[in-house]
């Protein structure tokens, strides 16, 4: 571990909110602290749960007392999820008490207001929390002041550099910039360049050169008929770019540090149509463009196609509307029926029940094991008042653009599974994830007020408010009563903490198996004191069984490029990269005669050739020769 020295009154205010740091939240530090040094930057992609946040605010506190002496006042910024805003500011009082670092205020209103806070309140207040929709809007003003500090927690927002998001970010003056995430690569090799496009801008090269030098060789030689060169080329590009990375990157997952922390076992749950379900997508698969959308799925997922992402940019509009219409069906045939079939009340009577899906029984049986009250369904609550709404905003703005998985066998009855598997649980508290509100609705109506009407429940999706998320939060983990809590994977998924759970549904799935993992983990995470059990849902011989494997290459894509030996400072190349740099920044502050700048032409030559095994790109020497310059344009 490189040493890192904590002031005193940071330890000081540390001690007085009762924070002792672990030792790899100390080691997290001393990185960040190297960084720093170095004029640098990084991602902090620790696995969930493990106290990013806590890491980052101890290092914006180290770098704002090394800026106590100056002329001006350190002053930062935390861009995160709206979800998660005032989840900032309490942790920041939480460490800080008594605002002895910290003046910290969470930004939510209009340019007026933030032109006003900027102009006349930034002496008494040296770090704002905003959200990125904030970012987006009040970039023009958040543009012109110089932070000292700027962290995109769940950076990987960022990981399409066309967005609105990701070229506000790029606007943004700091002298440290810091990505948090759990998950740098998400869907794609790209996501790794849109990250350092943040951090140190061209030190991937622009995108059409990664995209020849790493991504194009990748997925090629990913290919299912790839030949045996083209597989090869991959693989070491693959290798040179993870090496490329290592010094900036530094994640470490939760079985390597956390012993304390007790297990989390997923189990698959394969769940078999109703007859009801069978026939509606047979008959939509069978139609031209049911047919159409299954083979350009198939197509995506043989070709192992890099540049699918979350799922609308991924199908044009025909095939979208398709595969959410499976998607949905594969929850429940009530999500998908047009209102003028649901006229005839045998319609209703066969599809508004909660045996017209797979899911939903097996659901039934899951809590059922869980310990939770159910009673029998008796004729009076046969009700059909839920009115079925056709697709719209609300509803498609809930899809997102150590683990044993147990894949039981399909043949067996889920039932016969989930006793299995359930076998000897105390009372559970659960949260239920759907990708949908109307799935929720159907979850709510169906099964908890007709089956559970005395189990105590809250909802968290996005039309509770964000003022009022950490209510909800706190009302579940403090409040053992309520046994249920049913969220959307897009507001649920994202920095919460929900240890107050000990098993985790997924009702539907995430095109992106990282939303999913940063959803089961807000269970999993530090204070957890229970081992959490996490059920995934799969319709049998359906459009989800596609889905968990794409889930699985984006799970190997990601591993092959951010792993283990990201995990300690001692295998992170840092001491070679301290090297170069400290030769670089002697160099830059001697004479500007020509002897001197061929000098440094020649030891850069030199410290490059020396590690060139271990970095090799198409821009790391680009990049020291010529870091002076791209360090001003980052910070001016």
């Amino acid at each position: 571990m490189l040493p890192c020295d904590i002031y005193s009154n940071v330890a000081e205010s540390l001690r007085e909110g009762g924070v002792v740091l672990r030792n790899y939240q100390h080691e997290g530090v001393s990185w960040l602290r190297f960084l720093q040094r170095i004029n640098l930057n990084g991602a902090l992609c620790d696995s969930m749960g493990l106290g990013k946040t806590l890491q980052a605010i101890v290092a914006v506190s180290l770098a704002h007392m090394d800026n106590a002496d100056g002329k001006e006042q350190a002053k930062s910024l935390v861009v995160c999820p709206s979800s998660i805003v005032g989840h900032w500011v309490n942790e920041i009082h939480r460490y800080f008490p008594h605002n002895s670092i910290f003046r910290a205020l969470a930004f939510v209103g209009n340019s007026q207001q933030l032109n006003f806070l900027l102009k006349n309140k930034m002496e008494s207040c040296n770090l704002i929390v905003t959200s990125y929709e904030r970012l987006r809007s009040e970039i023009d003003s958040l543009s012109k002041v110089n932070w000292t500090y700027c962290v995109l927690d769940e950076g990987h927002l960022l990981r399409n550099p066309k967005t609105a998001t990701a070229k506000a970010s790029r606007r943004l003056r700091a002298r440290h910039k810091l990505i948090l995430t759990g998950t740098p690569i998400q869907n794609s090799v790209d996501d790794i360049w849109a990250t350092f496009d943040f951090l140190m801008p061209s030190f991937l090269g622009s995108a059409s050169q990664f995209s020849k030098e790493f991504a194009k060789p990748i997925v090629k030689g990913q290919n299912l008929d790839a030949a045996p060169v083209d597989i090869a080329t991959g693989m070491e590009k693959l290798k040179l770019l993870h090496q490329q990375v290592l010094p900036f990157i530094l994640r470490r997952e939760k079985e390597q540090v956390l012993t304390e922390l007790p297990p989390k076992v997923i189990t698959r749950i394969p769940c078999p149509m109703s007859s009801i379900q069978e026939d509606m997508y047979h008959q939509f698969c069978s139609d031209q463009t049911g047919k159409q959308s299954i083979s350009a799925l198939n197509k995506m997922i043989d070709t192992k196609d890099q540049s699918v992402a979350d799922s609308p940019s991924a199908f044009n509009t025909n095939a979208f509307k398709s595969l959410l219409y499976l998607r949905l069906l594969c929850t429940h045939p009530w999500l998908v029926r047009k209102k003028r079939e649901l006229a005839n009340p045998q319609m209703q009577e066969n599809i508004y029940n909660l045996e017209a899906s797979g899911k939903l029984v097996a659901l039934k049986e899951l809590l059922r094991d869980a310990g939770l009250p159910f009673r029998e369904l008796t004729a009076a609550d046969n009700d059909t008042s839920l009115i079925y709404c056709d697709k719209d905003e609300e509803q498609t703005s809930d899809i997102d653009d150590h683990d044993k998985v147990l894949a039981p066998d399909c043949h067996d009855s889920s039932e016969n599974k989930l006793r299995q598997y359930q076998s000897d649980r105390q009372e559970s508290r659960c949260l239920i994830f759907g990708q949908f509100m109307h799935s929720l609705d159907i979850v709510e109506e169906l099964l908890i007020k007709r089956h559970m009407p005395s189990v105590k429940y809250l909802r968290l999706d996005g039309k509770v408010p964000v003022s009022q998320r950490m209510t909800v939060v706190d009302k579940f983990n403090q409040d053992e009563s309520f046994k249920l809590l049913l969220l959307t994977t897009k507001i649920g998924g994202l920095g919460l903490n929900l240890t107050g759970a000990d098993t985790v549904i997924f009702l539907e799935h995430d095109w992106n198996p990282h939303s999913d993992l940063q959803a089961m983990d807000r269970a999993h995470r530090i204070g957890q004191k229970r081992t959490v059990h996490v059920y995934q849902l799969v319709t049998m011989n359906s459009i989800e069984e596609k889905t968990m494997q794409l889930h699985e290459r984006k799970l190997a894509m990601s591993k092959a490029i951010v792993n283990t030996d990201n995990s300690s400072m001692y295998s992170m190349g840092t001491d070679r990269l301290l090297d170069i740099f400290q030769f670089r920044s002697e160099y830059s502050s001697s004479t500007k005669s020509s002897s001197a700048a061929s000098d440094l032409d020649n030891t850069v030559d030199a410290l490059v050739e020396r590690y060139q095994d271990e970095y090799q790109s198409l821009s790391l020497r680009d990049f020291l020769a010529g870091f002076e310059s791209k360090k001003d344009e980052i910070i001016q």
